[in-house]
């Protein structure tokens, strides 16, 4: 669900690896989020919304495991960004990208071979020019 301006957005900025793939996957959640609630603003879709959305998608709702799986996901990531966007002052919605890439920053914890940079990228400038 991310846009080509999503992706060409997140790898610019040159992220480790691990950090890269959290802001990927909290990003096709948001923008997973906001398709189901056909909206960029307020609260996150209700359970029920979500699951019948899921149950939509032709490739994959024939898999129950699956979709079951994905929903308990979408519901729990809708509840991580309520706390985000209650500390944020804004509405779980209305996050946007750089939201969640200050949240990634602000817990960053090492990860065993996952943190390495592309050595083609100093990711400190790109990043600083976004939280000066």
């Amino acid at each position: 669900m991310l846009s080509s301006e999503d992706q060409h957005w997140i790898e610019s900025l040159c992220l480790p690896a691990w950090e890269n793939h959290q802001l990927r996957l909290l990003a096709h959640g948001l923008r997973t989020l906001q398709t189901i609630a056909a909206r960029r603003q307020g609260d996150t879709p209700a359970r029920a919304s979500i699951q019948s959305w899921v149950l939509g998608q032709p490739q994959i709702g024939d898999d129950p495991g699956f979709t079951q799986a994905f929903v308990r996901e979408l519901v729990a990531l809708g509840d991580q960004f309520d706390q985000l966007a209650t500390n944020r002052s804004v509405t779980p919605l209305s996050l946007e990208l750089t939201d969640l890439l200050a949240w990634i920053l602000e817990h960053r914890s090492p990860s065993p071979n996952l943190s390495e940079q592309d050595p083609g990228c100093d990711h400190r400038d790109r990043i600083s020019a976004l939280f000066p």
